[in-house]
This record gives structure tokens, C-alpha cells and sequence, in this order.
């Protein structure tokens, strides 16, 4: 590969690799026997060059073979793929298929020895019967092909549903295809900016540890030459306070005064929590937990911690109204039902400065209490199991003033609460978007008092604002304790006299 970047047979002047994609290539090709390549990166890094250089490389390979066909003990004339996914045709076309086309119209061996046939428009086709095909994304896409080389072009863009990634099939289809066909020699790219935590290239950069796999992250100021920024420098931490310490070129620093975690995304190669993120900066949620408190369940026992149950004791009781709120969520995909639950109280005022200068009286809001329940795959929740550990917290001698349920299967559960004297009712979180713009301004101006829980640390991260109306989980994530949480806050904003305030 380096011969191949360096030597004026193969490469001219104008067509050369930024030393970081240089640098990459040569570890790809010449110091590991890799069969993928992840590589995520800031926008405008030179993702679709290195691909398509990539790819340049593997075809001279192949050209450079007698016979390819008879090499892989393929039928005489069968044809050998190279194919570049995009999320529609035309960019596939336009933007590595492109790529790829002008690597080989820049390249001297190839005009001279192998160029492509010019009479062919939507494809390049090569002699010895090598084709470069677009491709747009779909997962059937690259059926009746023999591939040999592939790139996934913006893996974390492609179409995502509540059951389908369609990156994810593509890439299963390829692997198919390429494995049983010409084992462990063909090689997969899959090139892409950042998006969100939980998409298809992020879940596998963070999860495969295969061998045969090469993954790296770069951030726009690494890819590009050093020359190209003035040398001065501002710390990270300034807008991002969980990069404390990296220091990033000056140049751009108005993108991250303006919007951090965009920033951060397009250019520094790092996910977003969320698609469009509730939270503006999700790190917000872990920096306002307040670690002197604890998780109140036992997890050998599955019931609360002696302290907590003894609390009645102890002068840190107290017999303030508590508010407790469910939430019955139904998973998909076979993975089990999962709820949460969440008990909380008034615990004081707190002034705010508004906007315009005036200051607001608003709710402190404590959460005692918060835990998800989950069944194993195809097995349902227990409800009563949920009502125990209310009845539990009745036992304890909290003064639970009402209890609601979001509207899925709750009505045998609000019945018997009610028989058991407790007041119960409805509260839909889907359909009161007021209950997290409450919750988020508590969070946001210290006002909600929580503990470390991860499962709500987690959720609260990834919750996604949807046309500025709806509030949800992002594709294999979960909010059943977030809407727990939220219906409390809701219940004290709400019920605690004079206050008067939601917060929107």
C-alpha cells in the first residue's frame, strides 16, 4: 500500500492521501490481515477517499491476477462485485462510486493497462469482468452478487425502525455473500460521521472485538493537516465538561459555543445521546446526582434496604405527601415486558431567576425512590409484584397521597389499589409531555434531588424530542423509569399548593 500511495506509476500528485488517511491505509493493508474496517469520523475527514483508495487497491490486486475467475475457481466469465451502499441510489453514485471513478481516471497504471469501459455510465465496468456497482439501501440490495469488496457509506444514517436497521442487514447480506464465496480475502468498509449512541456502526465499534476487525475513531482536527490551523488552542471541558483536559484547534470554537454536542458530533466524531436530545448537554444529568444517597433496594433480596425500611425510626423521617408514579411498558421483539416505578415529595422552595430578571418561586422535588422491573424474553411483568412494594412503602409508613399508572393494563391494578384504600388513577407521560419539560427544568436548575440509578442515568441520556412534541426512547432503548420519574415531578408541581408551576 505504501508503493501504491507513493510510486508516480500509480498516483499523481493532485490525487495524494492526507498523511492521516496515508497512515491508516498502510496499517489496514500492510501490518494486519483485516476483513472489516469501522472507522468513524468527523464530517469532511476523508472518509469516502480512503474507502475509495481502499477499494482502487483491491482491484489492481485483482487485475493483477491471470485469471481472477480461475484464481477462486469460479466459472469462466463469472463476474466479481465491488459494491458502495448509501442510503439512496444517487448517493451512492454520487459520492464513493464517484470517488472510486476518479481515483481510477487519476491513476496511471489503470489508463494505461486497464481503464474502465467508457461506453457504461451507471456502472464501472473493468476488464476480466470486475464491476464497481451503486447501490441505494436496502437489505436485498446486494443479492445475486459476488462481492468481493464493499463499502457501507454513512452506516449511521441509513434507515432505522422500531424492528429494522437496515445498515445492520445490508452489512449481514455482504458478510453472506462475501464469506461464502471467497472466505477470509475480500474486505468490508464501513464508513460514517457519527449519530447517535445506539445506532448500528456505534453498537459494533463499542461491542465487536473481533480480530479480523479494524475500528478507529477520529475527530475532524486529527484528519486533517496540521497547517491548516493557526496552532492556538481552547480546552474542551469549557462547553463539555466530561472532555476536560482535550484541547481542540480555536478554529472551532464558535461551533461549540453555539451548540456543544452537535459540535462534538460532527466534528470531534463523537455520538449524540439522542438523535435530537431532550437534554441540550445529556452529561448535565450525571453531574447533578447527588452521591451522598443510595439505591434503597437490596439486590440479593429484591427489597429494601434495612436502612430505608428503619427510616420511620429516625429523625430524617418525615410525614410529608409522597407521590408515586408507574409506568407498564411493552417491550417488542421478544425481549420481555420491563416497567418503572418512581416515589417521591415536596421538599421545599427553591427562587429561580427568570429570563426577564424576576425571580420565581419553584418546587423542590426529592425522589425516595426508583427502580425498573423486568421479565425474562416473552414473559410478561408481574403486577402484582409492583403492587407489593407499594403496599410495602404504605407498611414502612410513608404518607402516599396518590399513586397513578400510564394507561396500558393499569385498570386491574388502580382497582385494587383502590380496594386497598389507596387513591389511584391515570396519568399518560406519552400524552402529558408537561410531565418531562417539569422533570428536565428540576434537573436543569438542581432542583430534583436523585441518586445514582443507572437504569435512569442511562434513559434520561437518550431520551429523544421528537417534532417538539413527543418525548421517547431512541431504537432498542427503553424510559420506563424516566416516565416514572417525570410523573412525580408532574404530581408535585401540580399538588403542591401555590406553586403553580409546570415546566415548560
Amino acid at each position: 500500500m505504501k508503493e501504491f500511495l507513493e510510486n508516480p506509476k500509480f498516483i499523481k500528485k493532485s490525487d495524494t492521501a492526507r498523511e492521516h488517511n496515508k497512515k491508516l491505509l498502510i496499517d489496514i493493508f500492510d501490518k494486519g490481515n483485516y476483513e472489516e474496517i469501522l472507522y468513524i469520523a468527523g464530517i469532511g475527514s476523508g472518509k469516502s477517499f480512503l474507502s475509495s483508495k481502499a477499494i482502487e487497491y483491491i482491484l489492481y490486486k485483482l487485475l493483477c491476477l491471470k485469471d481472477p475467475q480461475n484464481y477462486f475457481r469460479f466459472a469462466k466469465g463469472t463476474r466479481i462485485a465491488f459494491v458502495n451502499i448509501s442510503k439512496s441510489f444517487s448517493q451512492a453514485k454520487d459520492i464513493v462510486f464517484g470517488e472510486i471513478k476518479n481515483r481510477i481516471d487519476n491513476n496511471p497504471w489503470f489508463q494505461k493497462y486497464y481503464p474502465p469501459d467508457p461506453k457504461i455510465k451507471s456502472k464501472l465496468r473493468m476488464p476480466k469482468n470486475l464491476f464497481i456497482l451503486p447501490l441505494g439501501s436496502n437489505e436485498e440490495a446486494p443479492l445475486g452478487y459476488n462481492i468481493f469488496g464493499a463499502v457501507i457509506d454513512e452506516a449511521s444514517f441509513h434507515t432505522a425502525t422500531e424492528t429494522k436497521d437496515y445498515a445492520e442487514e445490508i452489512y449481514n447480506q455482504i458478510k453472506k455473500r462475501t464469506k461464502s464465496r471467497f472466505f477470509n480475502k475480500g474486505k468490508l468498509f464501513i464508513i460514517t460521521s457519527p449519530k447517535y449512541v445506539y445506532d448500528f456502526a456505534e453498537t459494533k465499534f463499542r461491542e465487536d472485538e473481533n480480530p479480523k476487525l479494524y475500528k478507529i475513531r477520529t475527530p475532524l482536527w486529527e484528519a486533517l493537516p496540521k497547517d491548516m490551523f493557526c496552532g492556538e488552542k481552547f480546552d474542551l471541558g469549557k462547553y463539555l465538561q466530561k472532555f476536560k483536559g482535550m484541547m481542540v484547534p480555536i478554529e472551532y470554537e464558535p461551533e461549540f459555543r453555539q451548540n456543544p454536542e452537535k459540535a462534538m458530533r460532527d466534528f470531534g466524531a463523537q455520538p449524540s445521546m439522542a438523535i435530537q436530545g431532550f437534554f441540550r448537554e445529556p452529561s448535565t444529568v450525571i453531574f447533578n446526582v447527588n452521591d451522598k444517597r443510595k439505591h434503597p433496594i437490596n439486590k440479593e433480596t429484591n427489597d429494601f434496604q434495612e436502612w430505608f425500611y428503619n427510616l420511620k425510626s429516625s429523625e430524617d423521617f418525615d410525614n410529608e405527601r409522597r407521590f408515586i408514579h408507574v409506568d407498564l411498558g411493552l417491550q417488542k421483539e421478544g425481549k420481555g415486558d420491563a416497567a418503572g416505578m418512581a416515589m417521591g415529595k415536596f421538599n421545599g422552595w427553591e427562587e429561580v431567576k427568570k429570563p426577564n430578571g424576576e425571580i420565581e418561586k419553584r418546587p423542590k422535588i426529592f425522589i425516595d425512590y426508583m427502580e425498573q422491573f423486568t421479565a425474562g424474553p416473552r414473559e410478561e411483568i408481574q403486577f402484582k409484584d409492583i403492587r407489593k412494594k407499594i403496599y410495602r412503602l404504605k407498611d414502612i409508613g410513608y404518607n402516599i397521597s396518590l399513586t397513578t399508572f400510564d394507561g396500558w393494563q393499569s385498570i386491574d391494578s388502580i382497582q385494587t389499589l383502590r380496594d386497598a384504600g389507596f387513591r389511584a388513577d391515570t396519568l399518560s407521560i406519552d400524552r402529558n409531555p408537561e410531565a418531562y419539560y417539569t422533570m428536565k427544568a428540576a434537573i436543569l436548575e438542581k432542583r430534583l434531588d436523585y441518586y445514582r440509578y443507572p437504569v435512569f442515568l442511562r434513559e434520561c441520556q437518550q431520551l429523544e424530542e421528537i417534532k417538539g412534541s413527543k418525548i421517547d426512547h431512541p431504537r432498542g432503548g427503553s424510559k420506563d423509569v424516566t416516565d416514572a420519574v417525570a410523573g412525580v415531578c408532574y404530581h408535585v408541581a401540580q399538588k403542591t399548593p401555590g406553586s403553580g408551576f409546570l415546566g415548560a
